[in-house]
């Protein structure tokens, strides 16, 4: 009896030490980032790799249609206090939201430096902050980004406070119709020149998508303000928010909820 007691004991002490306590997040702590110094740039598309203290990546040479920035650097600011005149977005971690500007009519936008001042407000992990700018269908035939399109993005947390996120579109080339090339000039050899099919002297849409990049079982959503979005030109497109959206919308309402926080 005794001999079962001790096995039944040791037992119970070896189940005991394979028990393992599992956090799927963790609560952050302070008060929230305030407005402040520029602390990382978005580069345009084709950016290079962010460097530390959060540059984002310079802008690349034209003839891409797309492209991303590297990593936003860390402010190493402390947290300060709520924003004020912006937008507010609180995005489900499993989903992805899109707040886009549809325009009324095609806006040439050849050599405008359009920036969205953005920050994460709260978050247990990183968020990706893309801007983009597309002159035509908004979704590709397998499901992604359409080819007529530009886009840059940067990788942003809760501790990167404000950063510019943005596309130079003076760096692009300017739309090219698809064509058969004689490339000899003798009749023969012939190739096909695919174009250029983004046209941004004919840009139906703007936008600012923003996607949690959750570890697997996190739900806390991911909150994101938006200060405001300016164009270099023509200046009558920014926003700040102040008052209203401006114009934007969500594009799909069920992943996220926006909110306007008074001056």
């Amino acid at each position: 009896m005794q001999h079962q007691a001790r096995i039944l004991i040791a037992l119970w002490i070896a189940a005991g030490c394979t028990y393992k306590e599992y956090n799927t997040y963790e609560v952050l702590g302070g008060e929230d980032a305030g407005p402040r110094e520029v602390v990382g740039q978005g580069g345009a598309a084709g950016a290079g790799q962010g460097g530390t203290g959060g540059a984002a990546g310079t802008a690349g040479g034209a003839g891409s249609s797309a492209g991303s920035a590297g990593s936003a650097g860390s402010s190493g600011i402390e947290p300060g206090a709520d924003c004020t005149g912006c937008a507010r977005i609180s995005v489900l971690s499993s989903r992805v939201a899109e707040y886009q500007l549809e325009f009324d009519s095609r806006r040439n936008l050849s050599n405008s430096l359009l920036l969205w001042r953005v920050r994460v407000r709260d978050y247990v992990d990183n968020v990706q902050v893309m801007a983009y700018v597309e002159s035509g269908d908004h979704i590709g035939p397998e499901g992604g980004y359409t080819q007529e399109g530009a886009f840059s993005y940067v990788i942003m947390n809760a501790s990167s406070g404000w950063q510019d996120v943005g596309i130079d579109l003076g760096t692009f080339q300017a739309f090219r119709a698809p064509s058969i090339q004689d490339v000899d000039g003798g009749g023969a050899g012939a190739g096909f020149d695919p174009g250029n099919p983004f046209d941004k002297s004919r840009v139906e849409r703007v936008g600012l998508r923003i996607q949690p990049l959750s570890p697997s079982g996190v739900f806390t959503p991911a909150t994101v303000e938006l200060d405001a979005v300016t164009f270099s030109a023509p200046q009558d497109l920014s926003a700040d928010f102040s008052a209203d959206q401006a114009g934007f919308e969500l594009v799909d309402p069920e992943a996220a909820t926006i909110s306007l926080v008074a001056q």
